[in-house]
């Protein structure tokens, strides 16, 4: 369970991170327009879009190798874009 407020804070953009200044929040990646995700290691994803009431969660083996799961991002967003 997470404290709301907490939830609240985390979901915003805090710092722009990555090689792709990506807007990130306090352990959580920021899609503007569509929702958030945390990615952990391996490959699992939880990702929220509050506009289409939609929660996924992608568990994995704890891979260390990126071929993988490095598509993550075309994953939320095949996913995204198949809700209504």
């Amino acid at each position: 369970l997470i404290d709301s407020a907490y939830l609240k804070s985390a979901i915003q953009q805090h710092v722009l991170a990555n090689l792709n200044n990506e807007p990130y929040g306090y352990y959580f990646w920021i899609f503007p327009g569509k929702g958030y995700f945390a990615h952990g290691h391996g490959g699992q994803i939880l990702f929220v879009s509050p506009e289409k009431n939609l929660v996924m969660v992608y568990t994995a083996w704890p891979y260390t190798s990126g071929e993988f799961f490095d598509d993550h991002v075309e994953l939320i967003n095949l996913v995204y874009d198949s809700c209504k």
